[in-house]
């Protein structure tokens, strides 16, 4: 790395600062913080400000909006949690991640807010909610990741797995104590997810549903990965 001058150094350490109270920050932000903290400085104005950070970005010291500030994101250590949270729960929303952390909604938002400025995460909204993934995650399944979190789904699926015949949507609901509507709604979803198959009975017009096996754990073991 190529050496700092003394003034490049206290520009340099000052930045270093700035970042731990602002995680997001512009050229302009720096040139007003700096001017402000500099302003009794006789030797430096804003004009030799600009040169030296113009230097600094040329030595590969500081990234304005890139490395410098995304290396410094996880550094706060909720946001670090709520980061590691959502990578480790592919679908999780906002109540449930406040839920978990035992945390507020303020601090939240304000710290998904960064992670998404700077692409550690990304956002898909299914049913007037935010799921939230790892920015890299294939978003393919997102859909599914989300579901699949829910407890009625998981339900449904535990007891479609440990059956060796399909069962009906009637014998669903009476079996897990579900309203009709609820385990219709819910079958229907993991039929468009393709995680159930339908199958018709030959004395009646009822549809039946078995487990789609195969799906369901390359889906298991995509989450696994993830």
């Amino acid at each position: 790395m190529v050496l700092l001058t003394d003034d490049e150094r206290e520009i340099y350490n000052l930045i270093k600062e700035f970042l731990k109270k602002k995680s997001f920050i512009t050229i302009t932000e720096i040139l007003d913080f700096l001017s402000y903290r500099l302003k009794f400085n006789p030797t430096v104005n804003r004009s030799k400000i600009e040169i030296i950070l113009k230097n600094l970005m040329k030595k590969k010291y500081i990234f304005p909006r890139t490395k410098l500030v995304r290396d410094n994101i996880l550094e706060v250590p909720l946001r670090r949690e709520i980061y590691q949270h959502i990578k480790r729960n592919p679908g999780i929303n906002i109540n449930e991640i406040m839920r978990d952390l035992n945390i507020g909604s303020n601090q939240v938002l304000w710290h998904l807010k960064f992670l998404e400025k700077f692409q550690f995460i990304r956002f898909m909204r299914i049913q007037n909610q935010k799921a939230f993934f790892k920015f890299e995650l294939d978003n393919s399944n997102d859909k599914t990741y989300f579901y699949l979190r829910k407890e009625k789904i998981k339900k449904i699926i535990k007891l479609l797995e440990n059956e060796k015949e399909a069962l009906s949507c009637t014998k669903i609901s009476n079996r897990l104590k579900f309203h009709y509507n609820t385990s219709k709604k819910y079958l229907e979803i993991l039929s468009n997810l393709n995680l159930i198959k339908i199958a018709r009975n030959d004395d009646n017009d009822n549809n039946y549903f078995i487990l789609n096996s195969k799906n369901y754990y390359n889906i298991l073991k995509s989450l696994s990965k993830s």
